[in-house]
């Protein structure tokens, strides 16, 4: 995440906001095989969860302004794989 947010300020002289990721999920796979929507098939998997998670982010910090830094995105998804892993 640090080469990302350095290779922008460097080359287009932005500083990124960083929501998180989504895991890779195989339910991803298959409902694009199937042609399904994976929120709609498949609303409890991990990848499902994740852009759920990172829409909300998205929306409560729209018109906000945001110090998030590739640090906090990397310890932030550290708690969430081990909450995920917890389930």
């Amino acid at each position: 995440a640090s080469r990302i947010e350095a290779t922008l300020k460097q080359g287009l002289a932005l500083s990124p906001r960083f929501y998180g990721f989504v895991y890779h999920d195989e339910a991803v796979r298959v409902a694009a095989k199937r042609r399904e929507v994976l929120l709609t098939r498949y609303p409890a998997s991990r990848a499902s969860q994740g852009i759920i998670r990172l829409a909300k982010r998205i929306v409560s910090d729209w018109n906000a302004e945001t110090a998030d830094t590739g640090e906090e995105l990397l310890a932030r998804t550290r708690r969430e794989a081990a909450e995920f892993s917890g389930r």
